[in-house]
């Protein structure tokens, strides 16, 4: 640098420029990636092109003073050596590095070899496996909670930035994601609170708080609902409506409205729980929703136009609504698993719901 050669300091410049926003001096969401050394490379290329020229030249004294002049043919030699090994080397290492690109898999069980103890490599695994079958599932799972056993051997330190505890955040929902719908409220529920306590300075945005939230009035709805406990459903309550104090997101999907809604029906608040299924059904497809939810839906609708009751009065008030509710469910992807028995049961209820309002 100090002989004024421009080639080298533009060579540094490209290697050590776009390092600097990866180095943390001020903290990024992304610790390490490769991705972050691509631009650097060229900075590498260009010093490797450069050492090369300045052999075969025979400008190495020029260079490095104090240094022999070699013959020629040594510096050809040594410059075709140089470049064989190089272009070699980044052959082998491509080679070895593209299989491992296949799949989201296969990436991630290569560099867990290497970084064991990274959270977001055990998370990346885990959705790897996330699939169709039970096994994916299992295998899926016990990786996510690998990963939260990582994170929980960090203790306090996951406290500092909001970027750690987003780490115990993406584990929790994989994990919730790898035992869908559900399958274990009582283990949820404690992933919850440890994240809950870890956002001691309210670190998380609306977005992660909100899923968070959302995941808590699930796990204590999914844990109440079996004997109808109303302290653990009121809880779940409390949970939703908090979640949606910090609005609802792509992170806490549009379903939650109706565990929300179920909630709300368990409690004995039906015209409510009404107002957040319609929440649900506004933002997304109903043939999208879950057959079990638009079924829950479908009965809220059976009583408040009284189909079970046989109440016209009800009927009239909620003729149109209810209508409108078993016509879906009778076209639902769902319904095409469900019996004969089930299918004429929604039939005979619009059936009333029209005969009721017409007389």
């Amino acid at each position: 640098i100090k002989t004024g050669n421009s080639t080298l300091v533009h060579a540094i410049g490209w290697t050590l420029a776009p390092l600097i926003p990866a180095s943390h001096i001020v903290t990024i969401g992304t610790p390490m990636a490769e991705r972050l050394l691509f631009t650097p490379s060229v900075g590498v290329a260009i010093m490797i092109c450069h050492f090369i020229t300045v052999l075969t030249r025979g400008d190495l004294k020029s260079q490095v003073p104090n240094q022999p002049e070699l013959p020629s043919s040594v510096r050809s030699s040594i410059a075709i050596a140089l470049f064989c090994f190089a272009v070699a080397w980044f052959a082998i290492t491509t080679h070895q590095r593209v299989p491992e690109w296949a799949d989201s898999k296969t990436i991630f069980e290569a560099d867990i070899k290497k970084f064991p103890r990274s959270t977001k490599l055990n998370i990346g695994l885990a959705r790897g496996w996330w699939g169709e079958t039970a096994d994916d599932a299992a295998m899926s799972y016990e990786r996510a909670r690998k990963s939260q056993e990582v994170i929980d051997s960090y203790g306090d330190a996951l406290t500092k930035t909001p970027y750690v505890i987003g780490q115990p955040l993406m584990a929790f929902q994989q994990t919730r994601t790898s035992v869908w719908p559900d399958a274990r409220p009582g283990e949820s529920l404690v992933q919850v609170e440890k994240i809950m306590a870890l956002d001691k300075r309210r670190a998380l945005s609306s977005d992660d708080r909100s899923f968070v939230l959302s995941a808590r009035g699930q796990a204590l709805l999914r844990l109440g609902m079996p004997k109808r406990d109303l302290i653990l459903l009121s809880e779940a309550e409390a949970a939703f409506k908090d979640a949606e104090r910090n609005d609802f997101t792509e992170r806490a999907p549009y379903l939650i409205y109706c565990s929300y809604g179920l909630t709300l029906i368990l409690l004995g608040r039906k015209e409510e729980a009404y107002n957040k299924y319609q929440k649900c059904f506004t933002r997304k497809r109903v043939e999208d929703i879950g057959y079990a939810d638009v079924k829950n839906y479908c009965n809220l609708m059976s009583e408040l136009s009284g189909v079970l009751s046989r109440n016209r009065t009800a009927a009239a008030a909620w003729g149109d609504q209810a209508t409108h509710a078993f016509e879906t469910i009778l076209v639902h992807p769902g319904m095409e698993k469900q019996s004969d028995v089930e299918l004429n049961e929604w039939k005979r209820r619009i059936d009333w719901v029209k005969s009721a309002r017409s007389g």
